[in-house]
């Protein structure tokens, strides 16, 4: 398969749940307006292996509005896979190996009558879509 695969194991160490500021919403050019010279969006399979616990989501965001810009109120929802295996297929724009792309694993714990977020320890992953 052509698409690139993102597949590392992830010991989550979780610092307390933390707050962030929404960052600005990454705009992109309508399909029509586009450079018809910029490379294509990109498929890619995200995949990271996390115990979680009932009424815990994993959740995958990153410095692109399909990802939703580090908002975590727009980041994507991955899917659990047993076991202990979450994915998630989201188009991405194109980025090279000189400006990858980042991004970040989060944890969303709604076991409680209050939900808690914590994002990923640790500098961000990257990933360039260019082969």
């Amino acid at each position: 398969s052509l698409l690139p695969r993102v597949h590392r194991s992830l010991p989550l160490t979780l610092p307390p749940p933390l707050s962030f500021p929404p960052r600005s919403p990454h705009t992109r050019a309508p399909a029509a307006m586009a450079d018809p010279a910029a490379p294509p969006d990109v498929a890619a399979r995200f995949s990271c292996v996390c115990d979680t616990k009932y009424g815990q989501q994993l959740l995958l965001s990153a410095a692109c509005s399909a990802l939703g810009d580090f908002n975590p109120d727009q980041a994507v929802q991955m899917e659990y896979q047993h076991p202990s295996t979450w994915v998630a297929h989201v188009n991405v724009p194109f980025h090279s190996r000189t400006a990858p792309l980042r991004y970040r694993y989060l944890l969303l714990d709604k076991s409680s009558s209050t939900p808690a977020l914590s994002w990923e320890s640790g500098v961000d992953r990257t990933l360039s879509t260019d082969l």
